[in-house]
């Protein structure tokens, strides 16, 4: 009972910091729908991998450096030439060069970030829980994408 308390004032301060809204501003419905996801998103998390609160005071930091150097990685990736979502049976030889090229640039990258973040994980959480986490985007995906199938997600901005 001691521990399953403990287990929700950590999940509350947690939600709390990654949700702190800069109290006085406006947000768009889509922030707001952003931050709603990603509150889903670490209450997945935590469940999934039924973090400890030591855990949970480590993982979530090397977690949110992770989905930043990701965040970057895509963000940089997006302006490359080739990279346009256009018709790729139209592109020129040179294009489509250009396309495989930053397509493999890309995947090396981030390749690169998963391994250093999977020692980082490894470093603060059990084996088995590092490689339940390797599963948990896509199945995250999936639960959204379910949701929104059947009409009841993504949870609606206020």
């Amino acid at each position: 009972m001691k521990f399953n308390a403990m287990k929700k004032i950590i999940l509350i301060a947690l939600l709390g910091v990654f949700l702190n809204t800069h109290s006085g501003f406006a947000q768009r419905p889509d922030a707001e729908r952003t931050e709603r996801i990603e509150a889903l998103k670490i209450s997945f998390i935590t469940d999934q991998l039924k973090l400890t609160p030591e855990e949970a005071k480590a993982f979530w930091p090397i977690f949110n450096q992770f989905e930043a150097e990701q965040k970057s990685l895509r963000d940089n990736f997006k302006g490359k030439p080739g990279n346009a979502k256009k018709d790729v049976s139209q592109l020129t030889e040179e294009e489509a060069e250009e396309m495989i090229n930053n397509e493999v640039t890309f995947l090396q990258k981030e390749l690169e970030i998963l391994k250093k973040y999977i020692t980082a994980f490894k470093s603060v959480l059990p084996t088995q829980k590092v490689a339940i986490l390797l599963t948990l985007e896509n199945r995250f995906k999936r639960m959204i994408f379910d949701q929104i199938k059947k009409g009841d997600g993504p949870p609606p901005p206020h």
